[in-house]
C-alpha cells in the first residue's frame, strides 16, 4: 500500500532535520526563503522544494472562484505533528498567506508579494 501524502511530508520533514539552518541572521526564517534556500546543500534544497509542492497539494484546493484552505489537508497534517495554516491575506484578500511548519523548519506557502516598484518622477 502506497503511504498517504502527510505520512510522506512527515518523512521528508524527518530527512530535513538532517541538515542545520545556515549560519546568519535567519531565525524564523522559511527555509525556502532567500535567507536561507540559497545556502542550503543541493539535497536538502531538493527536500524543501518536494516539501514546498506536496504542502501546497495537500493543504491548498482549488475553487471555482480560485484557491481555499483544505480543511482536511490542514487536519491531516496538524494531526501529524506539523502546524499549518493557509488563507486570505488580511491586507489583501486577492492574495493568500500560509505555512507549514515542524518543529523550526517552517516552509512558506504564500502567494508571490506583489511588485511595489514606484515609477513616481
Amino acid at each position: 500500500m502506497a503511504k498517504s501524502r502527510v505520512q510522506h511530508l512527515q518523512n521528508l520533514f524527518d530527512r530535513l532535520e538532517d541538515f542545520e539552518r545556515p549560519e546568519g541572521d535567519n531565525e524564523g526564517s522559511a527555509w525556502n526563503g532567500p535567507d536561507i534556500f540559497p545556502f542550503l546543500p543541493p539535497e536538502a534544497q531538493e527536500i524543501v522544494e518536494e516539501i514546498e509542492v506536496l504542502a501546497r497539494d495537500v493543504i491548498v484546493r482549488q475553487v471555482d472562484y480560485g484557491v481555499m484552505a483544505s480543511a482536511r489537508g490542514l487536519s491531516g497534517v496538524r494531526k501529524h505533528g506539523c502546524q499549518a495554516d493557509y488563507g486570505p491575506y488580511q491586507y489583501d484578500p486577492n492574495r493568500n498567506v500560509g505555512y507549514i511548519e515542524r518543529h523550526d523548519r517552517r516552509i512558506d506557502l504564500s502567494d508571490p508579494r506583489p511588485d511595489f516598484d514606484d515609477d513616481a518622477d
